[in-house]
């Protein structure tokens, strides 16, 4: 899995948490992460912020540098053309200055062939709870970061304003890594990491059944999905601990209590 580190320094937490929301429609997608360990990497076009994944491409280059990329895109794509009509296509590109939405356009379709798993550090968070598990009626899960799986996994930075790349000196997966983990400070609570992969793209992964070590059930999950999930965790050859989250009585906030494969709570 080809991924580009921005920060060797970072530490991963001990645990990464993932929230999911449970209903009838999605129930096959979720019996098969605990059935088969599965888990879905969508592309970053499927994400409910219209911001993400949002980059600022810098065309700070000379007319050499822009007539060597176009020259390059006209071989790979129509080697069909003399050089002399290249000459005059690229001489008029330029004039018209419509280079300037290539590489937008390019960087637009890249995106849909970069698969994204995306993650936080928090279990315990309220809006967390009630933007990716539906109001606090999903659940979560806790995976063990200490593996080949997730120790690739990227911390996002948070910005008010979009990433800014130069388009020359700066290669596709480095435009498409900035971009992928800058995000709008608003968002600075979800505390998110990400497993980003350019080489196989959006699809199914799977991980080694011990990185599950735990399930939390939000405070109003549906009692009928809850035992569903129970029973699917007690079918696994290794068995995750089950957390129920609980509405705190004296302030905002929930406590996230373990319990048995037995407790009704």
């Amino acid at each position: 899995m080809k991924t580009l580190n921005t920060d060797s320094q970072m530490t991963n937490p001990t645990y990464f948490y993932k929230y999911y929301s449970v209903n009838n429609e999605n129930f096959k997608f979720i019996e098969k992460i605990f059935t088969h360990n599965e888990l879905r990497f969508p592309s970053p076009k499927e994400f409910n912020d219209p911001f993400d994944s949002k980059i600022q491409l810098c065309y700070d280059g000379s007319n050499e540098d822009w007539k060597k990329y176009l020259g390059d895109l006209f071989c790979r794509y129509a080697p069909q053309i003399s050089i002399e009509q290249k000459e005059k296509k690229i001489t008029n590109i330029l004039k018209e200055e419509r280079h300037k939405r290539i590489p937008e356009n390019l960087s637009d379709s890249y995106l849909d062939k970069i698969g994204v798993f995306c993650m936080s550090e928090k279990k315990d968070h309220l809006l967390l709870w009630s933007h990716y598990a539906q109001g606090h009626t999903g659940f979560c899960l806790e995976f063990q970061s200490n593996s080949p799986f997730f120790v690739i996994a990227q911390k996002v930075k948070y910005n008010d304003k979009y990433p800014k790349v130069n388009f020359f000196n700066s290669s596709r997966d480095e435009q498409m890594q900035t971009t992928l983990l800058t995000k709008s400070k608003i968002w600075e609570y979800e505390q998110e990491w990400r497993i980003i992969n350019h080489d196989k793209g959006p699809g199914i992964y799977n991980f080694s059944g011990e990185l599950l070590t735990g399930v939390i059930f939000g405070c109003k999950i549906l009692e009928e999905y809850k035992q569903q999930i129970k029973k699917l965790t007690s079918d696994r050859k290794i068995q995750p601990k089950l957390y129920q989250a609980e509405v705190k009585k004296d302030k905002f906030g929930i406590n996230i209590i373990e319990i048995g494969l037995n407790n009704q709570s």
